[in-house]
């Protein structure tokens, strides 16, 4: 809080000094004007607005990691078949799968239920990618997070 001093003239032509406290907010001073900026702003359709925030680098890192799980989890499946090395374009297809199933609040759902061949399913989920597929990158990445955020923990922290 400020203490300000004034002097002010009243109609007799005597001077009074008065004091005026002043309060200044520090706290929920917005600066910026909240939503989209820069390339995005411009943007109507969804998967170009995707493709500014998504960069190469970004999902070949992905594609990287997962790949290098997929290599190291290969002898437990019975088919080669079964643990396919993926590429940018699936990842980039799973991204916008997972996106879609939270757009459409299904976090209830089964992973069934949204593959599935009666009123329950999403049909866009059958024909962007097999229900096998998806399951298998679920897998893939929850593990490679789990053993990133493990080593984070153990490098900060021990």
């Amino acid at each position: 809080m400020t203490v300000v001093s004034l002097e002010t003239t009243r109609k007799s032509g005597v001077k009074v000094k008065s004091s005026t406290h002043i309060q200044h907010r520090w706290q929920n001073i917005l600066t910026k004007v909240s939503g989209v900026t820069g390339p995005t702003r411009n943007t109507t359709m969804p998967y170009k607005a995707w493709n500014c925030v998504t960069t190469y680098k970004i999902l070949a890192n992905i594609v990287q990691h997962t790949n290098q799980y997929i290599l190291i989890s290969k002898p437990k499946f019975s088919s080669e078949r079964d643990a396919k090395l993926t590429d940018k374009m699936e990842i980039n297809a799973f991204i916008r799968l997972l996106c879609l199933a939270g757009a459409l609040q299904s976090n209830k759902q089964k992973l069934d239920e949204l593959w599935g061949t009666d009123v329950s399913g999403i049909e866009k989920f059958c024909l962007v990618m097999n229900h096998k597929c998806f399951k298998f990158l679920i897998i893939c990445i929850l593990e490679l997070i789990r053993v990133v955020s493990v080593k984070f923990f153990t490098f900060f922290f021990f």
